[in-house]
């Protein structure tokens, strides 16, 4: 397990996954009803959404799995590309592209971030893509979520979001991948070469990330050390943490801004 960039978790507790005694986060009761975490009152000036756990994922690393497992113990909602894709597709937006009827403080909140993606008038070229993020942006705004979907690290602001990357060694992958989809070991090399390279595309393409920096993440997980039980307890635990600390600190300041590079 690495935490690349703690995202506005304390020092103190950088290393806590190897406490386990009393009184640590890892002796917190995980199974329990839906946890409700941070959510401020709508002012218009000073609203953050509750904080959503953005999954990030190399293919064949178990991510999905993990995604799932990590709402199911926190009760939250769950949201995958999948999903995203599925609803682009349907009917068209009402008013203001809006696919849902918002509270106004919300909705604000959420035209307010699509401006501050696009500022450069780049992102908002892809109707598609817009589309996309405006649902991202409408599920984190309204409640707790587990997103699985590309790119939705950039979309949510840090304070909005614990961002994750499930890893795992190229050769797990594979066999991973040859074993649930029955394919030789050679298909399933390229299965996952080419899963990999797609993400990187778009990401760079759609949102200008540099796929290879790992200090866009607050935790990186190797899920070959944890397995997806190990690793939902840690984002869960690691989300806690974050919400904790965001009530007590505040907004963290922004660091980026999607846009042509400099």
């Amino acid at each position: 397990v690495n935490l690349i960039n703690y995202g506005g978790i304390p020092s103190d507790c950088r290393s806590w996954w190897l406490h386990r005694g009393e009184g640590s986060i890892m002796s917190m009761p995980i199974e329990q009803p839906a946890f409700h975490g941070y959510a401020p009152e709508r002012d218009p000036q000073s609203y953050r959404p509750p904080l959503s756990i953005v999954i990030s994922r190399e293919s064949g690393s178990r991510g999905r799995s993990i995604a799932e497992r990590t709402a199911e113990l926190l009760g939250w909602g769950y949201l995958d590309q999948e999903s995203l894709e599925y609803l682009t597709q349907g009917p068209p937006a009402g008013a203001h592209g809006r696919a849902t009827t918002l509270d106004p403080t919300v909705a604000r909140w959420v035209d307010e971030r699509l401006d501050e993606l696009n500022t450069d008038g780049t992102l908002l070229r892809s109707p598609q893509v817009t589309s996309l993020i405006r649902h991202i942006l409408e599920t984190a705004a309204q409640s707790h979520s587990v997103i699985l979907a590309r790119g939705a690290g950039r979309v949510l602001p840090a304070d909005a979001r614990l961002h994750v990357k499930i890893v795992a060694p190229i050769q797990d992958r594979i066999s991973f991948i040859a074993q649930i989809n029955r394919l030789s070991l050679a298909d399933a090399r390229q299965f996952v070469l080419d899963k990999d390279r797609a993400r990187e595309e778009f990401l760079a393409a759609k949102l200008h990330v540099e796929p290879t920096d790992l200090s866009e993440y607050d935790v990186v997980i190797n899920t070959v050390q944890l397995g997806v039980e190990g690793s939902a307890r840690l984002i869960a635990a690691a989300a806690r943490e974050k919400i904790d600390f965001l009530h007590h600190q505040g907004p963290i300041e922004k660091t980026w801004r999607v846009g042509m590079p400099s």
